[in-house]
């Protein structure tokens, strides 16, 4: 059987996964920072000195702040 043969995938079973992503971009972004500080500090030996890794991640935290939202007619009229 070769991929061409293969059933069609449902839409729904791509379009779930963007939706996840989509929603919890903010939690995966943070989770994607933690990883990325830990390695480093791992690779570099430290990774048992605990203060190195507090301070390294304040380094590198900033509070998330999302899209802002596309600005709309309607929405222009209501702040008026």
């Amino acid at each position: 059987m070769s991929c061409d043969d293969a059933a069609p995938r449902p839409s729904h079973a791509e379009e779930r996964p963007k939706a996840i992503i989509k929603a919890e971009y903010r939690q995966l972004a943070a989770a994607g920072l933690c990883v990325a500080v830990i390695r480093g500090v791992a690779r570099e030996g430290k990774g048992r000195e605990w203060a190195l890794v507090c301070s390294r991640l304040d380094e590198v935290w900033r509070p998330f702040r999302g899209p802002r939202r596309a600005v709309t007619r309607e929405g222009v009229l209501r702040r008026l």
